[in-house]
């Protein structure tokens, strides 16, 4: 799964970024505090942001904005209302799919050290 979304070994951290989404996406329940395991996919997607190109970078780190605050907040309120939280397995699905785009837009590390020196 994750070699055809990164083109290669992502490596246990990258693999783990994206395991857990989707192992919450695979319990038979979910209530909104089972999200406290995302915090570490968004750690790994603003790490990624910040290695992605110029242009990538503020879209990656809006989108993370988004899907570990203001989904989240705005999916609890709806559920509230709503007596069930069935649309908050959206959280998990859309950090799954912005930390796959992270990861495949952040740089080669070869490509920064390259990118350093050009600039010196």
């Amino acid at each position: 799964m994750t070699v055809a979304v990164l083109r290669r070994d992502p490596g246990p951290v990258r693999f783990a970024a994206l395991a857990l989404p989707f192992s919450l996406l695979l319990m038979p329940y979910m209530w909104s505090y089972d999200f406290l395991v995302l915090a570490f996919p968004w750690a790994v997607t603003l790490a990624a942001a910040q290695q992605a190109s110029a242009p990538s970078r503020p879209l990656i780190l809006f989108g993370l904005a988004v899907v570990a605050s203001v989904l989240p907040w705005s999916l609890y309120a709806v559920g509230l209302e709503r007596g069930q939280e069935t649309l908050s397995a959206l959280i998990p699905a859309a950090t799954a799919i912005l930390a796959a785009i992270a990861l495949r837009r952040a740089m080669d590390p070869s490509q920064v050290t390259r990118t350093a020196a050009h600039v010196r």
